[in-house]
């Protein structure tokens, strides 16, 4: 279940950026930017929590292996 919660963060950390380029709103991109920045720490936190449970937090490849 950790595992899943840190997978939609890192789908957030992805996606917020991109969402927040296309609201014109300043007030509102801001807050879509401030949601993205916001997942990084909770996908630290969702990770460390894993770890500290004796599991291993999913990695997601981005790039070719």
């Amino acid at each position: 279940m950790l595992n899943q919660t840190l997978e939609l963060e890192y789908t957030l950390i992805i996606y917020y950026p991109r969402i927040a380029s296309a609201i014109q709103d300043q007030e509102t991109k801001q807050l879509a930017q401030s949601l993205g920045t916001a997942s990084i720490g909770h996908a630290d936190m969702v990770a460390n929590a894993i770890i500290k449970l004796g599991g291993i937090p999913l990695v997601i490849r981005v790039f070719p292996y």
